[in-house]
């Protein structure tokens, strides 16, 4: 079904789009729940620059784009969805994380990392999950963005997830992310032995 909405060439080629049973105006909405539950699919595996792409292709006006955060919500655990509700009504956002650092700001490779390590989890699944937790990130970089407080173990820092070159990127990323006025990490540090 997949292969009859979409096909995708060489990426540094032109996407064509296929849309041979859809001859619907522009504009008009998708109402058919086969197309509209082959699009999550496809969604999913893809990310947000294609659908950048898509959503020009098609002359969309943006709709493509604005229903991507749904499409990427649907994918993240049940139990973790009213969370992800919450961080985006949310005024204030506080945290308190004893092992690793928060989802908000972790990097791609951190994150990556620790998605790959649930078990029996595929790569399929890994990149949709890691999808939906960088779109979660973008809360930060609205325009007016909620402060984030978060309160680290110092273990955090010092807990090697991914290996040197990854906790080094993770590292300069929470300092960077500290610059920012809206952000504030603390670190609670290890009791002396």
């Amino acid at each position: 079904m997949i292969d009859e909405a979409i096909d995708l060439q060489p990426l540094s080629s032109e996407v064509v789009v296929k849309t041979p049973s859809c001859e619907a105006c522009p504009g008009r909405a998708v109402t058919d729940r086969t197309r509209i539950d082959a699009l999550q699919e496809l969604f999913k595996i893809l990310h947000v620059a294609f659908t950048e792409r898509c959503d020009r292709a098609l002359d969309a006006n943006g709709m493509l784009i604005r229903i991507w955060p749904m499409l990427t919500y649907g994918v993240l655990p049940p139990r973790f969805r009213p969370w992800v509700d919450i961080e985006r009504q949310a005024h204030t956002l506080r945290g308190w994380d004893p092992l690793l650092v928060p989802g908000l700001l972790q990097t791609p490779d951190y994150a990556r990392t620790i998605l790959e390590a649930y078990p029996g989890v595929t790569d399929e699944r890994v990149q949709e999950l890691l999808t939906a937790r960088l779109e979660r990130q973008k809360i930060l970089a609205r325009d007016t963005p909620p402060p984030l407080w978060t309160v680290l173990d110092e273990g955090v820092l010092h807990r090697g997830v991914g290996g040197p070159d990854i906790m080094r990127d993770q590292l300069a990323a929470l300092l960077t992310a500290s610059e920012h006025r809206n952000i504030s990490i603390q670190v609670v540090p290890k009791a002396p032995t």
